[in-house]
């Protein structure tokens, strides 16, 4: 049985040839753009990018939530479908930006797991085995933004 109570998020930034910068989670200096979170819970990180040289660009396909699946096979979910991810007034996506970046990344709830039809075989729908405060679906990407954003105190 899949472990169902935690999700992987990762974001894959994009650099030009030579591009050194720093990356900041939640103030603390990381090797690579990726946090865990637990499947019912929503939030935010707080991400710096110093960029020493060169340019970044933060596309908004670059963030990916791994959950887990009944089988224990990873399904991958970009979070642009489901949520407006990057929160900031300074930054946009698909640009590219030297200096300082600085963003919430921000995401909803998910599904405690991911139904399997059999072991190797194709993906099925999400489970949930809790309430949901907000219904995380492609359909109402923009509720559940506003929603989130609200709840975090950040509109």
């Amino acid at each position: 049985m899949a472990k169902l109570h935690k999700a992987t998020i990762r974001c894959h930034i994009k650099t030009q040839p030579g591009t050194k910068y720093n990356l900041y989670i939640d103030g603390v200096l990381s090797e690579k753009y990726e946090f865990e979170k637990t499947n019912r819970g929503w939030g935010y990180k707080d991400i710096r990018i110093e960029v020493l040289e060169g340019k970044v660009m933060i596309p908004e396909g670059a963030a990916e939530a791994e959950y887990p699946t009944y089988h224990e096979d990873p399904v991958w979910v970009y979070q642009k479908r489901y949520c407006e991810w990057m929160y900031t007034d300074e930054f946009n996506h698909d640009e590219w930006y030297s200096g300082i970046i600085t963003y919430k990344h921000l995401w909803p709830q998910g599904p405690s797991y991911y139904n399997q039809e059999k072991p190797g075989g194709k993906i099925g729908k999400p489970v949930w085995t809790y309430e949901k405060v907000f219904n995380p679906m492609k359909y109402n990407k923009k509720e559940t933004s506003a929603k989130l954003r609200k709840l975090l105190g950040l509109s």
